[in-house]
């Protein structure tokens, strides 16, 4: 049988898009990962993935010269790159990228065919049955050229609350769409009974910098909540939480201080803290215009000399902790981030 390579987009010190208490880096790897990992599993056909620990990038390794410059069509009968998309908090809907110079496939339609039935297909790609062509993307090019059968899923809006609620909500059929859709099959579903009075949907999912209560609780010694610590955690307070444990199908959030306390949504919430920053505040539709003392993207590489002095729209915006930037902004018609420090 074929083997089928995954790509997580971003990585490498990059993030990718922001939103939500996530972003793409890790949810994709963290969360998605495993579901995919699960149905992939279930498949007659090999899957391999590019990387799953966030250390790695495919775009910025091809940029280098190697990534997809070493693959070939033999290798991979395909390969899928996964994203989320960022835009203001109302944009809504995924879709698929091809290369414009080709039709769709049935595998290409499968997939913007999973995507509809969890958030929906965004914009324009409405009309084309959830799939948009492009040809200024780099790992996109590289495979046409390469003949390398690609496609870039972006599953929906991570800055959109209700679609990263629905896509983590429906974890388990967005994975298993995704395996169907690259290899056509139908994989077999083994259907274990809910617990009546659980619904993952109450809880945090995500790990967050810092909660908040909502209502006064408890902290627990054990992650199963069993043994109360100290005074009643009174409403209000802010807790630093240093990962996400599970008890059973529990999720709980772990502290700083080695305590676990509950991620009911009823109970806490997350905590952001406000980002201080010596750059005007920009935001998506914004036109900015790169300085003529810039020297380089957001990701390292060389920025080019046409681009120093001239104006761009912002498309998406996301939190980075790099050099006197807080912020970066991916900027239209290049396609690239550029550190806020750069932009007037």
């Amino acid at each position: 049988m074929a083997t089928h390579l995954i790509v997580y987009g971003h990585g490498a010190g990059d993030p990718g898009a922001v939103g939500n208490g996530t972003n793409e880096r890790d949810f994709n790897r963290k969360v998605l990962h495993p579901h995919i990992k699960k149905w992939a599993d279930k498949s007659k056909h090999t899957f391999a993935f590019y990387d799953i620990t966030g250390n790695k990038d495919l775009y910025k390794d091809t940029a280098n010269g190697w990534g997809i410059y070493g693959m070939t069509a033999k290798r991979y009968a395909s390969i899928t790159e996964i994203h989320e998309d960022a835009a203001s908090s109302s944009a809504t809907g995924g879709h698929v990228i091809i290369n414009k110079a080709f039709k769709p496939d049935s595998n290409d339609l499968g997939l913007a065919g999973i995507i509809n039935r969890i958030v929906g297909w965004w914009g324009s790609a409405k009309s084309s049955k959830g799939i948009s062509y492009r040809d200024n993307l780099l790992n996109l090019n590289v495979c046409k050229i390469r003949g390398i059968n690609y496609r870039l899923m972006e599953l929906g809006f991570i800055t959109n609350k209700s679609d990263m609620d629905k896509i983590k909500a429906n974890l388990d059929a967005c994975a298993r769409g995704i395996i169907e859709g690259i290899t056509g099959e139908t994989l077999t579903v083994t259907v274990t009974p809910p617990a009546n009075s659980f619904n993952i949907k109450n809880y945090h999912t995500t790990k967050f910098a810092m909660i908040k209560l909502i209502k006064d609780d408890y902290a627990y010694k054990e992650v199963s909540l069993k043994t109360k610590v100290g005074a009643i955690v009174k409403k209000g307070t802010v807790l630093t939480v240093v990962g996400i444990e599970y008890s059973g199908q529990y999720p709980r959030f772990k502290l700083k201080s080695g305590l676990y306390i509950t991620t009911r949504k009823d109970t806490v919430e997350e905590y952001k803290q406000p980002v201080a920053t010596g750059y005007p505040l920009r935001k998506v539709g914004d036109t900015v215009t790169v300085k003529k003392t810039a020297t380089s993207y957001q990701t390292g590489q060389k920025m080019a000399s046409f681009v120093k002095g001239s104006k761009y729209k912002i498309k998406q915006v996301k939190n980075v902790s790099q050099s006197n930037s807080k912020r970066a902004y991916l900027l239209d018609n290049i396609d690239s981030w550029v550190l806020e420090q750069d932009v007037q």
